[in-house]
């Protein structure tokens, strides 16, 4: 019996300790801080998250171009070598 209300007095000291702590100033000033920060980090989270979205819908169109421009470039060889070739 003695030992039970011992453990429960350690037990209640710790949480009573834990409770002070919690209304200093010091810990109040870390809260807000580690708030500020959580927030922060969600809006540059959502900002790359936002940035790679549209660089990822916009790579259809760039891949396309990219395609064009490559047989573009295929067919003005092609034209250049005969070119060259039927005026020699």
């Amino acid at each position: 019996m003695c030992k039970r209300n011992l453990r429960y007095d350690v037990f209640m000291m710790g949480k009573k300790d834990n409770s002070q702590r919690a209304h200093l100033p010091v810990e109040q000033y870390r809260k807000s801080i580690g708030k500020s920060e959580y927030k922060r980090n969600k809006k540059e989270l959502k900002r790359v998250k936002g940035t790679a979205e549209a660089r990822k819908s916009s790579t259809g169109y760039r891949d396309s171009f990219l395609v064009l421009m490559s047989v573009f470039a295929v067919f003005c060889i092609i034209y250049a070598i005969l070119y060259f070739q039927i005026s020699s």
